[in-house]
């Protein structure tokens, strides 16, 4: 059963939230980052708590599938994933406790200003709150180095 975000606002948002997981998993199947190894995909406003699940069964399916589904890639979908896919999160408490099996690196934080979802004007506080328990290193890569990194923004000090 398909859910029409139209006729429900509230299922079309968390559905929203796993969209990214079908062009992404075809983008790595299909060897393109292996083509293009320097195309980096952002998942924007999809959070990051299913990427671990996600990188699990690609990993299996990978294992599995290889070589009778003939894929294209050599290398795992686990370095595709660490080398070319970013996801920007706003709210996403449990997905931090999973930290250590997403790649922190490629994670950027977001509060969707102006938008209805928007963490605005208490961005900060809901940071705090979410990240609650994260390194500080950690911290600082999601909130500002690795948006800097990705789009060569020079940081001002």
């Amino acid at each position: 059963m398909n859910v029409d975000p139209t006729d429900n606002f509230a299922a079309g948002v968390v559905i929203r939230d796993f969209s990214a997981i079908q062009p992404l998993s075809n983008l790595i199947y299909s060897g393109a980052f292996d083509r293009f190894p320097g195309l980096k995909m952002v998942s924007a406003e999809t959070n990051f708590g299913w990427m671990p699940f996600w990188i699990e069964r690609m990993e299996q399916e990978f294992h599995r599938h290889r070589y009778s589904s003939k894929l294209p890639i050599q290398r795992s979908p686990k370095e595709f994933v660490w080398e070319n896919v970013f996801v920007t999160t706003l709210e996403d408490r449990s997905a931090y406790t999973m930290l250590h099996l997403v790649p922190v690196d490629n994670i950027m934080w977001s509060n969707d200003y102006p938008h209805g979802a928007s963490l605005w004007p208490r961005s900060q506080e809901h940071a705090r709150t979410a990240m609650a328990g994260v390194s500080k290193d950690a911290q600082r890569k999601i909130l500002e180095d690795n948006a800097s990194r990705l789009y060569k923004i020079e940081k001002v000090r």
